[in-house]
């Protein structure tokens, strides 16, 4: 039986008292790659965000495996924003983010070279490409240990050899028994297991958070998806 990393009943997101979309009735299992579509504005990264513990539903639930009160324990985030230290190195950020998490540094080296990382390792974080930044923000992803990856526009500053490692990560990732959520407007060669399309409220529930809306758990779904 498939394990569910987490399940959603009725969420509601909201962004400056505006409904973003109907509400979510969702469910993602491990080992499953999921990728979030829509129009700007209709709650892709919010939704990433709040799964991640990073900001708050307008209402509805959340219910992670194993009762885990915290989505941090669970789940990591990577948005646009690489969030890297300029005057640090890759390694030294890389060895700084395990120490803080209370993990192992003996991996770095590994993922580093995963990466492809190793010319641009020692080297400060303000003289590094986009491109070399995500890469930087995908090792920070790997050394988590993490079982969910919540991901927004991840392969969107990478050349096509990073898009090919990104896929080989995901791959890995899903294959050991974690699951990926990403939010993209773009292909992504990966394995995926469902799409959600993410479903604009009407002009009158947009205007009130609180409306009462049917769920639209089936209907979100495209291909394999799982809905609660």
């Amino acid at each position: 039986m498939t394990n569910a990393i987490f399940t959603t009943k009725d969420l509601v997101l909201a962004r400056g008292g505006r409904r973003l979309c109907d509400p979510l009735s969702l469910r993602v299992n491990s080992g499953e790659i999921v990728i979030i579509k829509g129009p700007n504005g209709s709650g892709k990264t919010t939704l990433l965000r709040v799964l991640a513990g990073l900001t708050e539903a307008h209402s509805g639930q959340i219910a992670w495996q194993e009762d885990v009160e915290e989505a941090g324990e669970k789940a990591i985030f990577a948005g646009h924003n690489d969030a890297i230290k300029r005057a640090l190195t890759l390694r030294e950020d890389l060895q700084f983010w395990v120490r803080w998490r209370g993990g192992d540094s003996s991996g770095i080296s590994n993922v580093i070279a995963q990466l492809d990382a190793e010319s641009f390792a020692d080297r400060p974080g303000a003289k590094l490409s986009a491109g070399q930044r995500r890469r930087w923000a995908l090792a920070r992803l790997i050394l988590a240990d993490r079982p969910l990856w919540l991901l927004d526009e991840p392969a969107a500053p990478l050349d096509t050899d990073g898009r090919v490692r990104l896929a080989h990560i995901v791959r890995q990732h899903v294959a050991s028994g974690g699951a990926v959520i990403a939010a993209t407007h773009e292909p992504l060669d990966w394995p995926v297991t469902a799409t959600w399309q993410m479903t604009p409220p009407t002009p009158q529930a947009r205007s009130n958070p609180a409306a009462s809306t049917p769920s639209i758990a089936t209907d979100l779904f495209e291909g394999v998806g799982s809905a609660s």
